[in-house]
């Protein structure tokens, strides 16, 4: 009578050890599939730990800080406005980068229609808590998003310029304990004295 080999624990490990694990969606960032979008927009892929990675094959992310950025540690963010003009303003960073300590940035978006200053931190956006944790290329820097972003209105917060101006551009930077975000037609970053000093200080964070 022929039976049935006994499975060894050697290929009882090998099997397990590639079982595939479980799949943990990003909720707030697959909430646009409820708006209606196709899966042709918007594709999902579980990488190897089982995390969902999203993908938008039409929004790229364009990094525009060169060899600047905001002090990892205590940037001192502030928000002020005037008319269609935001600008943000924190401490730069000194390490690795040619900066003074303390040392201000002021990064001037010029024909702003709305921004926000979200709460998402550092350990938020890896825990995937913003809904650009899995596209963004990586946490602390400062983008343009360009192309289709069903996922740019997903989100609340989101305030008016004082006197807003329509604009297509999408600017992100990723501080601390913030996320800063703005739609406007230009954006200038300068260090010390900028061009234009706004008084008017909408909203700050340490």
């Amino acid at each position: 009578m022929v039976g049935h080999k006994p499975t060894s624990r050697r290929c009882l490990w090998h099997r397990l050890s590639f079982e595939r694990p479980p799949v943990m969606i990003d909720e707030a960032a697959f909430s646009f599939f409820r708006s209606g979008l196709s899966r042709q927009e918007v594709s999902f892929q579980p990488n190897r730990y089982g995390r969902g990675v999203v993908r938008l094959p039409s929004l790229t992310f364009i990094q525009l800080n060169d060899n600047w950025n905001a002090d990892p540690n205590v940037p001192a963010v502030e928000v002020r406005a005037a008319g269609s003009v935001i600008q943000l303003c924190f401490r730069l960073a000194h390490w690795g980068h040619p900066a003074r300590e303390d040392e201000i940035g002021y990064l001037t978006f010029d024909g702003c229609q709305a921004w926000r200053l979200g709460a998402t931190n550092d350990e938020g956006w890896f825990r995937g808590q913003c809904r650009y944790s899995r596209l963004a290329p990586k946490w602390g820097e400062f983008y343009e998003l360009v192309g289709d972003d069903p996922l740019r209105d997903q989100v609340s917060g989101w305030r008016p310029a004082p006197m807003p101006e329509p604009t297509d551009r999408h600017f992100l930077f990723y501080l601390r304990d913030d996320t800063f975000e703005c739609l406007a037609r230009h954006w200038s970053f300068e260090r010390e004295t900028p061009t234009v000093l706004i008084e008017d200080v909408v909203a700050a964070q340490d």
